[in-house]
C-alpha cells in the first residue's frame, strides 16, 4: 500500500511541477533554403582534392606505432571516402549533367582559409577549361588526430582449465578527431562559393591484458572512421539542397481561464478551437493576457505557414507588452519571411531539372 501511495505522490508532484509553467512547446517542421546558393548556370561539376597528407610520427612502444600506421591509412583512405561521399550526392542532384573526379590539380588552387588572388583564379578557370566543367568543389584539407589514454582495470579471461579468472587488465580509450575543409569555385564569376570546416570525434574502447590486446578488442574501428568521412561528403553535397528542420515555439497556458482552456484544446491538436478563444482574449482588459493572446494566434498561424500572418499578430503582441520572447520571435519570423523568396527559387529550380 504504501508503494502506491508513494506512486501517487511522485506522479501528483509531477503533475504540479509541469501546472506550473507559464508556456507549452510546439514542434513544427519547417522547410529552409539550401546554405550554398550555387548559379543555375553550373551544370558540370569538378571535384578535387588538394589536402595535403601529412607525415605522421611513429612512437617508440607497440602501441604507438599500431596507432601511427592507422592515422596514415586513415588519412590516406579518409579523404577517397569523404570525396565519394560528396561524389556520389551531386550525382543524385538532376541540376549537374556532369560530375567528375579530377587528378591533375595545379598547385595555385589554394587551401583553406586563402582568398584566390588574380593567378589563382587563372589556374581556376585552365582547370574547368581543360576539363569542360563550370565549377570546383575542392576538399581543402583532412587531418585525423588519435588522443590515447590507458588505465588499469580488471577482467575476465578463461585460464588453461577454461575457468573464468579475474586478472589485471588495461582498458584503452582512443578519441580520434576528424576534420576536413570544403570550398566551392565560380571561375566564372570569380566567386568563392562556400567555405566551411566539419569535424566529427570517434571515441572507442577496448579492454585486454596489454595495450596491443586492448586495441585488438576494440573491432572494426577503420570501417566506423570511413564511414564518418564518407558521410561528411555526403552531407556537404546535401548543403545544395533546401532541407526540413525541427523548431520549437513557445505559447501561453495561462492568464486567464479562455487561456487555460485554449491551452487544453491546443494540446488535443484542436487548434481552430483554441484560436477562436484566443481571439476572444484579444478583447480582454488585462494587457498580458492580450498581449499572449496575440502572441498564441502568432504561433498558430506559422503552424499553417501563414508567416504574414503570424508577424502582424505577433508585432500587436510586441505592441502590448514589451517583452524579450516577443521582440525574439518578430526577428524569427522576420527571417523566415526573407528566406521564402529563396526557397521558393530553389524549389522551383530543383523541379525544372527533373
Amino acid at each position: 500500500m504504501k508503494k502506491y501511495v508513494y506512486r501517487f505522490l511522485v506522479l501528483g508532484i509531477l503533475v504540479n511541477f509541469m501546472s506550473c509553467s507559464t508556456t507549452q512547446q510546439l514542434v513544427l517542421t519547417t522547410m529552409e533554403p539550401s546554405p550554398v546558393v550555387i548559379s543555375n548556370s553550373i551544370k558540370k561539376i569538378g571535384i578535387i582534392d588538394r589536402s595535403a597528407h601529412i607525415a605522421v610520427t611513429k612512437g617508440t612502444n607497440k602501441i604507438d606505432q599500431i596507432l601511427a600506421a592507422e592515422e596514415k591509412w586513415l588519412t590516406e583512405n579518409g579523404t577517397d571516402a569523404a570525396i565519394t561521399g560528396l561524389f556520389d550526392e551531386l550525382l543524385k542532384d538532376d541540376r549537374f549533367e556532369i560530375v567528375k573526379l579530377l587528378e591533375n590539380v595545379p598547385e595555385d588552387v589554394l587551401a583553406m582559409g586563402a582568398t584566390p588572388d588574380a593567378i589563382a583564379w587563372s589556374s581556376i578557370t585552365a582547370l574547368c577549361e581543360t576539363n569542360g566543367i563550370d565549377a570546383v568543389f575542392s576538399l581543402a584539407f583532412y587531418d585525423a588526430d588519435t588522443k590515447v589514454s590507458l588505465k588499469k582495470t580488471k577482467m575476465q579471461q578463461a585460464d588453461m582449465m577454461r575457468e573464468l579468472q579475474e586478472v589485471s587488465a588495461q582498458e584503452l580509450t582512443l578519441e580520434t578527431f576528424i576534420e576536413n575543409g570544403w570550398r566551392i569555385y565560380d571561375p566564372m564569376n570569380q566567386r568563392l562559393v562556400d567555405e566551411i570546416v566539419f569535424n566529427d570525434q570517434i571515441i572507442s574502447k577496448g579492454t585486454g591484458v596489454n595495450p596491443v590486446l586492448a586495441y585488438r578488442a576494440i573491432g572494426d574501428r577503420k570501417e566506423t572512421m570511413l564511414k564518418s568521412s564518407r558521410n561528411t561528403g555526403s552531407t556537404y553535397g546535401q548543403r545544395l539542397l533546401p532541407s526540413e528542420n525541427s523548431v520549437s515555439r513557445e505559447y501561453f497556458v495561462k492568464g486567464s481561464e479562455k487561456m487555460v482552456y485554449a491551452a487544453e484544446k491546443a494540446s488535443a491538436g484542436n487548434w481552430q478551437e483554441a484560436s477562436a478563444l484566443w481571439n476572444e482574449e484579444t478583447e480582454n482588459p488585462n494587457a498580458k493576457v492580450r498581449s499572449r493572446a496575440y502572441h498564441n494566434l502568432a504561433v498558430a498561424h506559422e503552424r499553417m505557414e501563414e508567416l504574414e500572418n503570424a508577424l502582424s499578430l505577433e508585432t500587436k503582441a510586441y505592441e502590448i507588452q514589451d517583452d524579450k520572447l516577443y521582440l525574439n520571435y518578430i526577428d524569427t519570423l522576420q527571417k523566415r519571411i526573407a528566406d521564402q523568396s529563396l526557397l521558393q527559387q530553389q524549389m522551383v529550380a530543383l523541379e525544372f531539372s527533373k
